[in-house]
């Protein structure tokens, strides 16, 4: 029997340390699923040389397209209006600029010269995944020279992998799972499929600030059937949802279809991770006294560095010996250690769970450290933060680089404070339900009592004569946990210490369980975190006396469809010469309909605007959108009646506040599902019944 060849992203890892927001019961099992890989070679666009940066020249388009105001640019680009001062005054030091509103003749020429700057067409190997039994084809891409992992084990039922130097290797062991009766495989897959695999992996890749497939325009990609390769994943009955189990491949937190698969060819597997996740979970709440029993719940580091901490508390009394009072002076010193790296933590985990904007985290990027600080310092200002100038240790030192590879590899980072909390204040600018505005709004002083915890912790780290003698260790360790306590809610830790207590799943959990049921798990991992938020408002779970009010309901159902036109349009903004007019008439010969007047009466700059690529109206959205969409999406669009959605959308809209008296809430939660339908079309993952 010849050694199979298998690919891991998980390696050594556990999927609920890599996929923070879906807590598990118990360990994850390990699987290896049999799949056929095909060789691809990708027609790569060629890297764009650039003499301005994105944004630079985004703002410089726009005042050529039109004059705008600071604040107008803001509201355009959907950017911070600090943000968009900071790159104009940029602009104008640069001498792009005249005014605020006008291009210099300096600033005219560099645009031009961005337009014409591309390289010549390059190739690449890539390998696709397709499941041997189901045809799910699997949501990673393995782009480049591909390399199996080291197989130590194997036999007909299950595989053993071997990571790290023969002497101190680490193994994993799984069973396999594979088709029982050999199916037929293509020879080649059809060009369609390759490029709905690629375009849904850009999205998930994206999510994870990793490097998107970009093919170069009107290439065909060519597709040979490779070997059997066994794909490592692992699987877990997830909190607050025990009746299907998750299947992850260390990409993405669940793969759609992939538990009926493997439930149908190995139902044992199943009930033995179903039983062992219940086994376990008793055996948490039963020992938890016991040195053997290790926490497999959420925030895992948060609770062992609680843990440790409590065993340094010693509160003293009258009767306290001498040496008791030593002792409780010299564990001190360990639990203020481990209070700061509890705090680093939980932050850690706090920034994954809201990670920054794509076009924030590029300024980041491409600033100085003290560059940083100032645009740190705009945000936490925004946010209703103090002064924090005396805290430039603690946040003076973020980097926009290694923020993009804490976020491309979670499980492999230690956090740093001086990482996570930044990238927690800047994304609370972004997000209405962050928790860190919460915490401001109880607490205005956690980042001076972290600041101060930190500069303790350092000093008791690096020097053994330092004293703690005067810090209250109960009080530190009592504000640590209000902190984290409200910017985690649903970890399992409270100020009267540890309690593993029965996981029971917060809001938030529900409504994401009830949203990837509605929409599948893939497709709602890839939306933007902005849409999974809005829909998390407005799930299918909620009854009406839990939904938002009626006029939200629909600016909710309006900006989740404003942003997916929106990032679907900038695929095709290479394309786009048509004038509203052309556009106008072009949409309705598509449609076979006449469109509605909420739509056709789109100010003409704000559909230039889109066309060009830039956020705007649901309705200038829309007239672009119809005109490009390959005929395939735009058919199953119209059986779901796309543009009398919209148009309710656009109408009910106007009405504001008084929705409530036109709509019913069965009206409304059709055209919840509606809305669905069409980001299921738009995502590839509807295959229209």
């Amino acid at each position: 029997m010849a050694k199979p060849k298998v690919i891991s992203l998980l390696h050594t890892d556990k999927m609920n340390n890599l996929f923070l927001n879906v807590p598990t019961l118990g360990r994850p099992a390990n699987v290896f699923v049999q799949c056929t890989s095909y060789d691809l070679k990708l027609p790569l666009s060629g890297l764009e040389k650039r003499v301005l940066d994105i944004f630079e020249e985004t703002i410089l388009r726009m005042i050529k397209l039109k004059k705008c105001s600071i604040s107008e640019l803001a509201d355009i680009l959907c950017m911070e209006k600090d943000l968009v001062n900071f790159i104009v005054t940029r602009l104008s030091e640069k001498g792009l600029l005249k005014d605020n509103y006008t291009l210099s003749e300096v600033g005219e020429k560099q645009l031009d010269e961005q337009r014409t700057l591309q390289d010549e067409v390059e190739y690449q190997t890539a390998k696709l995944f397709v499941v041997n039994g189901c045809d799910i084809v699997l949501p990673y891409i393995y782009v480049g020279n591909f390399v199996t992992e080291d197989v130590v084990d194997f036999d007909a039922s299950s595989l053993t992998l071997g990571f790290g130097s023969i002497g101190a290797q680490k193994r994993i062991k799984g069973i396999c799972i594979r088709e029982k009766n050999n199916g037929s495989r293509l020879s080649i897959l059809p060009q369609i499929t390759i490029k709905n695999a690629i375009n849904k992996y850009n999205r998930l890749a994206a999510k994870r600030k990793q490097n998107k497939i970009l093919l170069a325009n009107d290439y065909g990609i060519e597709s040979t059937r490779g070997e059997d390769i066994y794909f490592h994943m692992q699987t877990a009955v997830q909190m607050g949802n025990t009746e299907e189990l998750l299947v992850s491949d260390g990409f993405v937190s669940n793969i759609d279809g992939l538990f009926e698969f493997i439930k149908s060819s190995n139902p044992d597997l199943i009930m033995r991770v179903k039983s062992k996740a219940v086994q376990m979970n008793v055996i948490d709440a039963l020992k938890q006294d016991s040195s053997e029993n290790k926490y497999v719940g959420k925030y895992p580091e948060v609770v062992r560095y609680n843990k440790e901490m409590e065993k340094y508390i010693h509160p003293l009394t009258e009767d306290s010996r001498l040496d008791d009072i030593r002792q409780s002076a010299e564990e001190k010193r360990q639990a203020i250690i481990n209070c700061y790296s509890m705090l680093e933590w939980s932050f850690h985990y706090f920034s994954l769970r809201y990670p920054i904007s794509d076009a924030v985290l590029q300024i980041f990027k491409t600033q100085k450290t003290y560059e940083n600080f100032e645009t740190i310092k705009n945000f936490s200002r925004k946010i209703g933060l103090g002064n924090i100038d005396n805290c430039i240790n603690l946040l003076g030192n973020f980097d926009g680089n290694r923020a993009e590879m804490i976020y491309r590899d979670p499980g492999n980072t230690i956090p740093s404070m001086q990482m996570v909390l930044p990238m927690s204040i800047v994304s609370a600018s972004e997000y209405d339900d962050s928790e860190l505005k919460l915490l401001i709004s109880h607490d205005s002083r956690f980042v001076s009592f972290i600041n101060y915890v930190g500069k303790i912790a350092a000093d008791l780290r690096h020097d053994s004569t330092v004293k703690a003698d005067d810090v209250n260790i109960e009080e530190m360790h009592g504000h640590a946990v209000d902190i984290i306590q409200t910017i985690l809610p649903d970890i399992d830790v409270d100020r009267s210490y540890i309690h593993e207590t029965e996981h029971i799943s917060n809001e938030r959990l529900k409504a994401t369980i009830e949203c990837e049921k509605a929409m599948g798990s893939l497709l709602f991992t890839s939306l933007d975190d902005g849409i999974q938020a809005d829909f998390r408002r407005i799930s299918p779970d909620k009854d009406a006396d839990h939904l938002p009010a009626p006029y939200e309901f629909i600016q909710i159902l309006y900006r989740i469809l404003q942003t997916a036109f929106y990032d679907e349009n900038k695929r095709f903004v290479s394309k786009r010469w048509l004038s509203k007019e052309e556009c106008i008439k072009r949409d309705e010969e598509l449609l076979g309909c006449k469109l509605p007047r909420s739509i056709v009466t789109v100010r003409d700059e704000r559909y230039n605007a889109a066309r060009r690529g830039y956020k705007m109206t649901l309705g200038a959205q829309f007239l672009v959108l119809i005109s490009y969409l390959p005929h395939k999406e735009l058919d199953l669009l119209k059986a779901q009646n796309i543009v009398r959605v919209v148009d309710n959308i656009l109408e009910f809209r106007k009405h504001a506040n008084d929705i409530s008296l036109i709509l019913s809430w069965e009206e409304l939660s059709e055209l919840r599902e509606n809305v669905i339908s069409i980001l299921k079309i738009l995502g590839g993952y509807y295959n229209g019944q």
